[in-house]
């Protein structure tokens, strides 16, 4: 199985983590295309982005810890990510 490379995600800086009760830091991201990333946080989703800019989320599943996700993020990427883009998610 090909290992994608994950990154922490930057904070939002307008997240006021001691307001909103979250961690800002959780999530991981990997990039596998200039304009596709798998994200992971509470759930997994691929993100794809348009040429015009407009971004699509679709959906790996919801798994109960951020290495359950990126194991089952590893799983699509391996698929040929064909088994994600098949359940688009509503945009957050």
């Amino acid at each position: 199985m090909n290992t994608l490379q994950w990154k922490p995600n930057v904070p939002d800086e307008q997240c006021d983590c001691e307001a909103s009760g979250h961690n800002c830091y959780q999530g991981h991201t990997a990039e596998i295309a200039d304009n596709a990333t798998y994200v992971v946080d509470i759930r997994a989703y691929l993100e794809v982005r348009g040429p015009r800019g407009g971004e699509h989320r679709y959906g790996v599943g919801t798994y109960k810890t951020i290495e359950e996700a990126k194991l089952a993020c590893e799983r699509d990427y391996a698929d040929g990510v064909e088994y994600a883009m098949q359940r688009p998610v509503a945009a957050a």
